[in-house]
């Protein structure tokens, strides 16, 4: 069975995969901080329960 091919006219996402490749570093920053965040809400919970 032959696979078919799309005769080379595919569309050119490369520009599109180096920008979403560049910015995973401002993602993870974000995703840290929102972690962070929810972390230091439950220890004040924690906290407060405890007294």
């Amino acid at each position: 069975m032959e696979e078919p091919t799309t005769g080379g006219s595919g569309v050119d996402v490369t520009s599109v995969i180096d920008t979403v490749t560049s910015t995973g570093g401002d993602v993870a920053l974000v995703g840290g901080a929102v972690l962070a965040v929810l972390v230091g809400i439950k220890a004040i919970k924690w906290i407060a329960r405890a007294m």
